[in-house]
């Protein structure tokens, strides 16, 4: 939009005097700036032992008023997300815009924005849009693109000036913005969603209500809850405003990990877990995949994290004792390819090849275990929910120590005999044992020699 039409519209409105850097949404409300000390504080601190009923995640939503956030220090605080200020009317910008997108992005953080609105009428919504847009291409250019909706912030006084056609104006504004292919959602208080913004046509986008207090009272659907504007957050210096998200969250989707994760069957078959988390479904998925994941939990009566890495020689070469990647390969591709997730108390296939040679004429992972106890349990790892074997390091014991030791690895092959039936080798390896069974491995097999006494 031009200067000119910027202007244009200013008087149009008589938002010259009006058109300003206003804070968060928390330092207003139906318009009306508000003394933040004299506010209910609703629920006092972020952080809960666990999420209210039905919320996945939690999260803030900033702005320059906010000044330079230490996001590093947020995100350890446990905050999940932030919604970040665009901007408002048709021609402001926030000052922190950038920084706080590109760190979010840096960090992972799932990051979406909102946008001020002074309009008093669709066409101004639509121009308002524009604006937001604008702002949206501009972090696209850099590789930015939020993963939660951009918001438009209905509360103040302009939109009850005109003619409070608040249906139209969220129309233009978050058709706008879903043709350009991002999610759209409304901000408002409490009192605007029962009072203001009834239609039926704010069903079509997500909700995000404001209301101070221990619980939303709010009847309709919604996807965000800001709960209170006095939070405490480290690395953001004074208040800020916090927020639960409801339903599947970026990272948090029941429906993604159906196939590894029953919250029922987690919750009834971990009582710490349900002791912090309640019956939220979304808590006890936060829990399993922030925590229960790396401990081996059971978090399915159909998936049993040990026989899956027992029964997947190639998945256990691949991700080691890395518990999560066994977790998340089944759910993108172990569970169409029908891999074996159940009924494997052991190992079925151990690892036999390393350094480019196939150990298995002298070695046996199973063999290897039974007849040495102490490398068993160097290489057994408790998990707090599941012991399992690490077998590649059993392997890489045996070719480093176990050859050197003349210790006994497979059933066809035992050094002593080797050594004693083969004055020749004596001769050239004299006791070097390590030298044996690199000799039949590469050698003495092929040329008919015998490892065993049995086998004679």
């Amino acid at each position: 939009m031009t200067d000119a039409a910027v202007s244009d519209m200013n008087n149009e409105t008589g938002l010259d005097d009006k058109r300003e850097d206003k804070a968060n949404s928390w330092r207003y409300k139906d318009g009306q700036r508000i003394d933040v000390s004299s506010e209910g504080n609703g629920i006092s601190t972020f952080s809960m032992s666990f999420l209210p009923e039905g919320a996945s995640a939690q999260g803030i939503d900033v702005s320059s008023w906010q000044g330079v956030i230490d996001w590093q220090k947020v995100k350890d605080a446990g905050i999940d997300f932030a919604i970040i200020r665009l901007g408002w009317w048709v021609d402001g910008k926030d000052a922190y815009l950038e920084r706080n997108v590109a760190e979010c992005e840096r960090l992972g953080i799932p990051w979406g924005a909102y946008l001020y609105s002074y309009c008093s009428n669709p066409s101004q919504a639509s121009a308002e849009a524009d604006h937001a847009l604008d702002l949206l291409g501009e972090l696209k250019a850099k590789g930015y693109t939020p993963d939660l909706p951009v918001y438009f912030d209905m509360e103040d006084n302009a939109l009850l000036n005109g003619n409070r056609d608040f249906a139209g104006m969220a129309t233009q504004f978050c058709s706008k913005i879903e043709a350009a292919g991002y999610m759209a959602g409304v901000y408002a208080n409490l009192n605007w969603w029962n009072n203001n913004l009834t239609s039926s046509v704010f069903d079509s986008w997500n909700r995000w209500v404001a209301q101070y207090y221990s619980a939303c009272t709010y009847e309709g659907t919604y996807s965000a809850w800001q709960y209170t504007s006095r939070g405490s957050v480290p690395g953001i210096s004074g208040n800020v405003d916090l927020n639960w998200w409801y339903g599947d969250f970026p990272g948090y989707s029941l429906d993604y990990y159906s196939s590894v994760f029953d919250p029922d069957y987690y919750l009834d078959n971990n009582p710490d877990v349900k002791m912090a988390c309640g019956n939220n479904p979304y808590a006890a998925l936060r829990h399993f995949i922030n925590y229960g994941m790396s401990e081996g939990r059971r978090s399915s009566p159909d998936f049993d994290i040990a026989s899956y890495y027992n029964a997947n020689r190639d998945l256990r070469q691949a991700f080691g004792m890395d518990l999560p990647r066994y977790y998340e390969h089944y759910v993108e591709f172990g569970s169409d390819e029908g891999r074996p997730c159940s009924g494997a108390p052991e190992i079925t296939r151990y690892v036999t090849a390393r350094g480019g040679v196939d150990w298995s004429p002298v070695y046996d992972g199973a063999y290897y275990r039974e007849r040495n106890a102490d490398v068993e349990a160097a290489y057994t790892e408790d998990f707090g929910s599941v012991e399992l074997l690490d077998d590649s390091g059993m392997l890489a014991h045996f070719v480093t120590y176990g050859m050197g030791e003349g210790r006994s690895a497979a059933l066809d092959f035992n050094v002593d005999f080797y050594r004693s039936r083969y004055p020749d080798l004596q001769k050239a390896f004299g006791s070097s044992l390590r030298d044996y069974y690199i000799h039949y491995v590469e050698y003495g097999r092929f040329e008919g020699r015998i490892g065993n006494d049995w086998a004679s």
